[in-house]
């Protein structure tokens, strides 16, 4: 992408809203945050069950 044209054109500054702070900014992604690890988390509790579950097939098998 070519952004000559735009390149040299001033920053907006809105006239209707206070700049953030750089706090107010963070505190908006701190939802994200949260998030972190969730994948891991999930993993590992379809791992636990996967095992379980599969424990309980072989006992089942074992029994008949």
């Amino acid at each position: 992408m070519d952004y000559s044209d735009i390149i040299e054109h001033p920053h907006h500054v809105s006239t209707q809203r206070r700049r953030m702070t750089s706090r107010e900014r963070a505190s908006q992604f701190l939802a994200f945050r949260a998030l972190e690890g969730f994948e891991d988390a999930l993993a590992e509790a379809v791992r636990v069950r996967a095992a379980t579950y599969e424990q309980n097939q072989n006992d089942y098998r074992e029994e008949f």
